[in-house]
């Protein structure tokens, strides 16, 4: 199942994709009992694409479909909320991860400093995770970068978009690191692609790199 899932108190990482989940042992926060340094909300720029929007999509190695990501918040304000059919709800990363974090207003806030969107343009989030039976913190270092804009083509058609890098990153005696290019659509801020690699750490099952199909717009 896609989004972020609690195994015991240990935070394990999943991407947006049916059926994957990388743990790396030391996987980056997305649940209850973390917190950021990131500025507080109220500089927040309202990025969420209109509720109801969504995008269908593809695992781009294997062609295989993905569930369909569906925006469904109520307003346009960080941290966007997303779906994927059921009831579950998880708040939204640009498309690249899923949250089931309850206090994610400072990641909400942390990525509005992207936009508008304009290369060059960065943000930092320094989350501390609870490791598992009071072994612990993890800390983990998210930095954003939006590197350019460009044409992409994707199966749901060809859209001027921005790409944006997410890495993260272990801190300490973590070593984890990965960084994550997303396009986002120039216009709806949808995204249309997003690719992973990871340079360290141990995943049970690669992040899925996925293109869109299909996007679909609110009436």
């Amino acid at each position: 199942m896609d989004g972020f899932v609690v195994m015991l108190r240990v935070v394990v990482a999943c991407t947006l994709a049916l059926g994957a989940c990388a743990d790396s042992g030391r996987a980056p926060p997305g649940s209850a009992g973390h917190r950021g340094d990131s500025p507080g909300t109220d500089r927040i720029f309202a990025y969420c694409p209109k509720p109801g929007s969504g995008v269908a999509r593809r695992a781009i190695d294997s062609g295989l479909a993905l569930q369909t990501l569906t925006y469904v918040q109520s307003d346009q304000a960080p941290p966007c909320i997303v779906s994927f059919g059921g009831t579950q709800r998880y708040f939204d990363v640009f498309g690249a991860t899923a949250w089931e974090a309850r206090d994610a207003q400072r990641l909400g806030a942390t990525l509005s400093q992207l936009f508008p969107l304009q290369a060059g343009r960065r943000a930092r989030l320094v989350l501390t995770a609870e490791g598992e039976r009071g072994s612990g913190s993890n800390v983990w270092a998210f930095t954003f970068e939006v590197l350019r804009r460009e044409t992409t083509q994707v199966p749901a058609g060809r859209f001027q978009a921005y790409v944006v890098a997410m890495t993260q990153q272990g801190m300490f005696n973590n070593s984890f690191l990965e960084q994550t290019l997303i396009w986002l659509h120039e216009d709806t801020w949808l995204p249309l692609r997003v690719t992973h690699r990871l340079t360290r750490g141990y995943a049970d099952n690669r992040h899925v790199d996925w293109e869109a199909t299909r996007l679909v717009f609110p009436r």
